[in-house]
């Protein structure tokens, strides 16, 4: 174990940036974690301030957005083609938008600018890919991140547990919401922690308990962190989290097991560890109500209002080029007469078959390491990218961008290492075990 003054101290952020790049590079960072340390939060500060700008939170969507791009421009050109990418986006954003008010998918030019801030993951999403992987260049971020998403995670999963007992109200909910409506439409029932979404919120968990397994932490440490934000994730009733998370932990626990015998007794230990926040929750939650015996009508449900997006799409050339109209993606007010659920086919319905599946080619390339990882490393991605992906085949993740923007982070950071995942190696290679 290292002493804590193997920490990088405040000085230490500006420390060997050499030339205009250096700085550059120091100042991304800084803007990165900033988005780290502040993102979670915004729903809160949105609720309290209510500030909009051009009828978007400033909070929540207009100065993380600013912040982002701002990484991004300050980001070295160490890959020139990879940082053209969300200047190349941005352009394909508005032309899109111009194709689709030409073909006449867009009724006026008030839809046209609504469906091109929509479509801001476009340009976003390599924003924050480029900016996390030049900050996770840096020690000292590689060393702070990790624990700042953890602790947020931790504070995330104590408000959605406190909720699910009774001690808080629903405060992240926007003012003057019908609650009652609310428990009808099965929202009330499920915490939200610091977000405004149950799915959101217990996915977003998921990635604080994989850097659980990407840091060095005592084992009765990790397990006591991994007990509270899988509590936190069964109180989102979200199924596709649970699953993810129950697999992350049991699954990375056995392989950093050194013994067969050492495997079978933390396999025995760590079931222990998610069984009782499962009783717990189940316990606490009562007095809202469980999401029930819906997993048939749901899986109904999904495959109906997949099939509208599907139809939506290919109902004739020009949506198949420029992506479906509105009418055709909303039947009606019920939620089962509209399509959702689906980030992949959301890509698709908001911009068409090319520039869709050219947006997809573009985020392989962004995400494409070169650097050799070992076998423990991998398996670890493997997790990660099981859990991000089954988010988005059944939610609209791309459009949560605190999520996407985590994901990007915590991607860069379980890359950004010299050495396979081992017992006695981590990210944090120069922090001390807590």
């Amino acid at each position: 174990m290292r002493d804590a003054a193997a920490i990088p101290h405040p000085e230490a952020v500006f420390a060997g940036a050499r030339g205009l790049g250096g700085v550059a590079d120091a100042v991304a960072a800084i803007l990165t974690m900033t988005l780290v340390v502040y993102w979670p939060y915004a729903f809160v500060l949105d609720m309290r301030t209510s500030v909009n700008v051009l009828g978007y939170s400033l909070s929540v969507t207009v100065a993380p957005a600013v912040i982002a791009l701002a990484g991004w421009t300050l980001a070295p050109m160490r890959h020139p083609m990879q940082a053209t990418i969300p200047a190349v986006a941005a352009i394909a954003v508005v032309a899109l938008a111009y194709a689709r008010w030409y073909l006449g998918l867009s009724e006026t030019s008030d839809v046209s600018i609504a469906e091109m801030v929509g479509d801001r993951y476009l340009v976003l999403l390599p924003c924050y890919l480029i900016a996390a992987r030049t900050a996770c260049n840096l020690e000292w971020f590689r060393c702070w991140a990790p624990r700042a998403i953890i602790l947020n995670g931790l504070v995330s999963a104590g408000l959605g547990i406190a909720y699910s007992i009774g001690i808080v109200q629903p405060s992240v909910l926007p003012s003057g919401t019908d609650f009652l409506a609310l428990s009808q439409a099965e929202i009330a029932t499920r915490a939200s922690g610091l977000f405004t979404g149950p799915n959101g919120f217990g996915c977003f968990l998921v990635f604080p308990l994989i850097l659980c397994f990407a840091i060095r932490l005592k084992w009765g440490t990790r397990m006591a962190v991994c007990a509270i934000l899988f509590a936190g994730i069964l109180t989102s009733q979200s199924r596709t989290a649970v699953a993810a998370g129950a697999l992350t932990v049991l699954w990375l626990s056995w392989e950093r097991s050194v013994s067969f015998r050492q495997r079978l007794l933390r396999t025995a230990l760590v079931t222990i560890v998610l069984f009782a926040p499962l009783q717990f929750v189940q316990e606490s939650v009562s007095h809202l109500g469980y999401r029930g015996d819906e997993n048939k009508l749901d899986t109904a449900v999904r495959a109906t209002k997949t099939m509208i997006g599907v139809r939506a799409l290919f109902s004739d050339s020009s949506t198949i080029l420029a992506g479906a109209r509105p009418s055709e993606i909303i039947l009606g007010t019920d939620v089962t007469q509209e399509f959702s659920d689906n980030s992949y086919l959301q890509v698709l319905t908001s911009t068409g078959l090319p520039v869709g599946i050219l947006f997809g080619l573009s985020l392989l390339w962004l995400v494409s390491n070169s650097a050799e990882t070992g076998c423990r490393r991998q398996r670890v991605l493997w997790m990660f990218w099981g859990a991000v992906l089954s988010a988005a085949l059944v939610n609209n993740s791309i459009l949560w961008d605190v999520y996407m923007f985590h994901a990007a982070v915590v991607y860069w950071l379980l890359i950004k290492v010299r050495a396979p995942l081992t017992n006695a190696d981590s990210v944090l290679r120069n922090c001390p075990a807590a």
